[in-house]
């Protein structure tokens, strides 16, 4: 594995590497609340889970979604 980069399941990658960059979050097991960065790539159920994203945003931040129309 690489330095910093975690795969956590499926097409579920972290990055931490000075940010905490979550691609895709799915199946994740506990509340981390420690995303600088969330990059969702497609809208299927287990690319875009809106109970995972909970678990790895933080509270205080405001996020966006950007669809490749």
């Amino acid at each position: 594995m690489l330095e910093g980069i975690e795969v956590l399941c499926h097409s579920s990658i972290k990055f931490s590497k000075g940010v905490i960059i979550y691609f895709d979050p799915f199946k994740i097991e506990k509340n981390f609340k420690d995303a600088d960065i969330i990059f969702i790539t497609h809208g299927h159920y287990d690319h875009y889970s809106e109970e995972d994203i909970d678990k790895v945003k933080k509270q205080e931040h405001q996020y966006g979604i950007q669809t490749m129309d």
